[in-house]
């Protein structure tokens, strides 16, 4: 494995950390979300959750899944387009 552009990195990296914080908290608002409404999250994985369920079940936590992370991104473009 080799390491290109590393400082370069470190600046990409420090020019997302709002973003990243941000993201972190809406992620975190998700899983709340989520586990309030039944559904058991295993783990985040980037950008998406990794959820268990038994296949009766599957379907339909899926999409309240996909509904609550929705509503998440709702709120965190509304939240770039208004500033404090």
């Amino acid at each position: 494995m080799a390491t290109v552009g590393q400082s370069d990195r470190q600046t990409d990296v420090a020019d997302e950390f709002p973003y990243a914080s941000e993201r972190c908290r809406d992620d975190a608002d998700c899983a709340i979300a989520a586990t309030e409404a039944g559904i058991e999250v295993c783990a985040p994985i980037h950008d998406a959750f990794l959820i268990t369920a038994p296949l009766e079940r599957l379907d339909n936590d899926v999409r309240r899944m996909c509904e609550i992370m929705s509503k998440g991104r709702l709120v965190r473009y509304w939240r770039a387009s208004h500033p404090h």
